[in-house]
């Protein structure tokens, strides 16, 4: 058993090295007997945006799960970096360490890092109490510049019914459904746009509808306003 763990753990490097050529250092971390937590030292980004994010990732080689997830470095403030990393490491939360879940498979993708806002995309499969695979699709935006608070559908946009006559009218135009309909609706940042994105009410559906506008033309529907920095 030791040496399929020890096996199982180098070809989870290996792959790790040959999805990324930023890798700087690798630590890895005993966890309980099927479970093995390994930190990947990842340079992202320089100095001037205020902070750096490395990866973290997650294996249960009972329930076949693998996860990989960003960990914030050299934040301003440390515990404000320690909230902003609960808030990353949700997704391990969600379908690490629910029983519930098994199969799981997540990567992650950084798809805005700037001094204002840090967007996280979070993307696999994964089985619930012994289901069929279904999609994972989450993401993770933080206000890094301000608050340190997560941005989220709740806080972002102040104008439900509008933008998602717009949300809809877009995923029309852009061939990305025939018609809209949607309960709830997720987005992140990517470059200049805002990707919402949500799974269609119908029983069938099994691919996430992920639809790009631009922050301009959301600008009267949305707020930049997320609250007041946690107190200390």
């Amino acid at each position: 058993m030791k040496n399929k763990i020890l096996l199982f753990i180098a070809l989870f490097f290996l792959g790790i090295a040959a999805c990324t050529q930023e890798q700087e250092t690798v630590t890895p971390e005993a966890n309980e007997k099927t479970k093995t937590v390994v930190q990947v030292e990842v340079q992202k980004e320089t100095e001037a945006v205020g902070y750096k994010l490395g990866t973290k990732g997650f294996v249960d080689l009972e329930k076949n799960i693998n996860i990989r997830y960003p960990e914030m470095k050299s934040y301003r403030g440390e515990l404000l970096q320690d909230y902003m990393n609960q808030n990353l490491a949700k997704i391990l939360e969600l379908y690490g360490q629910n029983t519930n879940y098994s199969d799981v498979t997540i990567t992650y993708e950084i798809t805005r890092m700037n001094k204002d806002v840090c967007s996280v995309v979070f993307r696999g499969t994964g089985s619930f109490s012994g289901s069929k695979e279904f999609s994972i699709l989450k993401s993770m935006n933080l206000d890094v510049g301000k608050s340190s608070n997560e941005i989220n559908y709740g806080n972002f946009v102040v104008n439900d019914a509008e933008l998602r006559k717009l949300i809809g009218k877009k995923a029309v135009e852009q061939d990305l459904v025939e018609s809209f309909e949607a309960e709830g609706i997720n987005f992140y940042f990517k470059d200049d746009t805002a990707v919402f994105y949500y799974m269609p009410l119908d029983d069938m559906a099994d691919k996430f509808i992920e639809v790009p506008i631009s922050l301009d033309e959301i600008e009267g529907y949305i707020s930049w306003d997320f609250g007041d920095m946690p107190a200390s």
